[in-house]
């Protein structure tokens, strides 16, 4: 078909008059009949590479999608167009299913969307095998490949889908799928010399963001703060439906229409947040990972994630769903170490160790049991991986389902065993698999914890050519929040050494938090009972604001001088302990050239505390608060805490700037009488606090 029939065609049958970038390259090969990789970003119209196609087509594309909601919109939004599609999932009753069979035999559509499950069924497979299927399309191909971030085992079954319907030239569509992925795909769908086409990774409007709040209050406040900065809609991804509910919960509290969406809500009431969403009755949705896939709304203006997801790939697929019209949209991470946990924990129960297959087996063979006993005999204390191990089994036909004649419950068996007994399970590919997802975990931990580029690390980890050093679209590029990287001069290596020598005398025994508090020389009950106050090395970093220290140790483990041991279970912290390279710095004081968060971009003014005698008496606010200096401070402030990648209240409280703005401060020593200012903070901010008040005066 010559490109004027094809643009055509485009406008009669969409209502387009041009394909976006990468479209049309991939519409042609599917219409020559090539088998085909398609790489396109989240918004760059993968769906109607395989839809016009397959109405030009005489015969059936078979569209493979993982989600039952996302083909019904798609198969809703072809019926208005007045285009031949139908689906077939488990949302139909048996009856109708069988007759949407029927009708794509007998040739009344041209498309036919159905779930992955299906592949699983022999009725269908019986019925299928009849159809004239010309195209076979795959949606969320990485779903395919183990080494994706999304695996789903009943995709592995898409190669002898493809043989049984007669080999039809396939396509497979995703949005995100490194080198290697893209590799398996290929290989897992049997496709004969392929047309790869990876379509920009590039999404130039959008702003990367990483934030690094130390608690949950100052996550939640750092979340506001990107609501009133960015705007609405948006959305907002956490781990877990217990964050969600929290979060939800907080942000309508604080007056956002927020609601929340996860797989414990009953099918009603997802659709019915998800419907607010889309109409804009509800600016806001807090979600997992279970919302979001094929959801068209362009104009979508902020994602944040809540918790750090578990790859670059799944951050890569969520964040796009912002900014889909072109607009500038903010994508913001907040990242703090603690919750890799929660991810670990999932990727456990998805990698189930060997021993869990014995267990499971050695249960059975006293008998039939249910899923829960069979979790109960597990040697592991996650319940995902029991459930995942008992899959793998059943996948292998080592375990069967039945039906207890008795209670009508869901029991299992023993079914077909190795030679020796064992389980059928390639303990190799499962080693292989699970050192895979603990890459990708630690590569989304290295984008957000990284010093460069944030689009420069995305775009590279997918191995596109359209990396380069900066983007001047992220935090880093744009010095939002964070320090850079830069020599340190004699007295910030000393500092740094003094940290490194703290953390190697208590080697591999305490966090972020009890660290910095040694170092700082705090008189906490956990500092004075583990008796960190008797060692040298206590105290020696009391010249620097506490949450300073924390930064230092956290930048430290950032660049590889300490190393962060993960501690079981969800939420749990990590232990901090030196490394080769952090042995090295700390004996041979050589140059260092490290980004220290928190402490200034144009170099590093180390406090020291004035003297605690000289310390005037506090005093309570006199006269009437002058409004126009309050808002000035409070401009002041802000551009503080951005500079320090800081929440704006670290800096000072309301409070505080009220109580300046009335007592009008003119030397260090009056400004140690205002509530809320101590030494540090006169040393930290005095300076420039007073540059602010004498500017004022000026002007007054």
């Amino acid at each position: 078909m010559i490109e004027a029939d094809l643009l055509l065609a485009l406008r009669e049958r969409f209502g387009h008059g041009a394909f976006r970038p990468g479209q049309q390259a991939v519409v042609e090969a599917v219409l020559r009949g090539d088998d085909v990789v398609a790489v396109m970003p989240t918004g760059g119209g993968k769906s109607l590479c395989y839809q016009l196609p397959a109405l030009l087509l005489d015969g059936v594309t078979l569209v493979v999608s993982p989600l039952i909601a996302l083909m019904k919109d798609q198969v809703d939004a072809l019926r208005e167009l007045g285009h031949e599609a139908t689906f077939v999932n488990s949302s139909l009753d048996v009856s109708e299913q069988r007759e949407r069979l029927r009708d794509v035999a007998a040739g009344r559509y041209r498309l036919l969307y159905v779930a992955p499950e299906r592949l699983s069924s022999p009725r269908f497979l019986e019925a299928v095998a009849s159809m004239k299927v010309v195209r076979l399309a795959v949606d969320e191909a990485h779903c395919i490949s183990q080494w994706g971030h999304d695996f789903r085992p009943d995709y592995a079954r898409l190669g002898e889908l493809r043989v049984l319907v007669g080999n039809p030239p396939t396509a497979g569509f995703t949005a995100t799928a490194t080198s290697g992925v893209r590799e398996d795909v290929v290989r897992q769908l049997r496709l004969a010399n392929p047309r790869v086409f990876v379509a920009g990774f590039e999404r130039p409007n959008l702003r990367l963001i990483v934030r690094r709040p130390g608690s949950v209050a100052e996550k939640m406040d750092l979340l506001g703060a990107a609501m009133r900065e960015s705007g609405t809609p948006a959305i907002v991804y956490a781990a877990t439906r217990k964050n969600v509910d929290l979060v939800a919960s907080h942000l309508a509290s604080r007056g956002f229409e927020a609601s929340a969406y996860h797989g414990g809500l009953d099918s009603e009431s997802r659709a019915r947040v998800q419907d607010a969403f889309m109409s804009g009755e509800r600016p806001v949705i807090v979600a997992t990972n279970a919302f979001g896939m094929g959801v068209d709304k362009s104009d979508i203006r902020l994602v944040v994630h809540y918790d750090v997801p578990g790859s670059v790939e799944a951050y890569y697929q969520e964040a796009g769903r912002a900014g889909r019209d072109g607009a500038p949209a903010d994508c913001v991470l907040l990242y703090n170490y603690a919750d890799v946990r929660i991810q670990r924990f999932f990727l456990d129960g998805a990698n189930p160790e060997p021993s869990m297959f014995g267990a499971i087996l050695e249960r059975l063979r006293a008998g039939r049991a249910g899923a829960a006993d069979l979790a109960l005999a597990s040697p592991s204390k996650n319940p995902i991986a029991a459930e995942t191990a008992l899959g793998m089994l059943r996948r292998a036909g080592a375990v069967v389902r039945e039906i207890d004649a008795d209670t009508g419950e869901e029991v299992y068996a023993i079914g077909t065993l190795a030679e020796d007994g064992s389980a059928p399970i390639d303990l190799d590919h499962l080693r292989a698999k699970r050192a895979g997802d603990e890459e990708r975990l630690r590569s989304i931990c290295g984008y957000a914890a990284g010093s460069a580029c944030r689009r420069a690390y995305v775009l590279r980890y997918f191995g596109s050519d359209e990396a380069r050093e900066r983007c001047e679209a992220c935090d880093r590029c744009q010095g939002i929040g964070v320090a850079a990287a830069r020599d340190l001069d004699e007295h910030e290596r000393k500092i740094v050494r003094i940290a490194l020598s703290g953390v190697a005398r208590v080697n591999d025994r305490f966090g972020r938090s009890r660290l910095a508090q040694f170092l700082f020389g705090g008189k906490s009950r956990e500092v004075t009972e583990a008796g960190l106050d008797r060692l040298p090395t206590y105290g020696k970093l009391a010249d620097l604001p506490l949450r300073t220290v924390g930064d230092l140790l956290e930048a430290l483990a950032d660049e590889g001088l300490l190393h962060r041991r993960a501690l079981d279970g969800p939420g749990s912290g990590a232990i901090l302990s030196l490394s080769d390279e952090g042995r090295r710095v700390m004996l041979d004081d050589p140059p260092l050239r490290l980004a220290l968060p928190g402490l200034g971009r144009a170099g590093v003014r180390m406090p020291r505390e004035p003297k605690r005698s000289s310390r005037a008496p506090r005093l309570a606010p006199t006269g009437p608060v002058d409004v126009n200096l309050a808002s000035r401070l409070r401009g002041w402030r802000l551009g503080e805490a951005k500079k320090r990648g800081i929440p704006a209240y670290a800096v000072f409280h309301d409070a505080t700037l009220e109580a300046l703005a009335a007592m009008h401060p003119r030397t260090e020593a009056e400004l140690l009488t205002v509530p809320g200012i101590g030494p540090r903070r006169v040393a930290t901010f005095g300076a420039e606090l007073l540059q602010v008040l004498g500017a004022e005066e000026e002007i007054r």
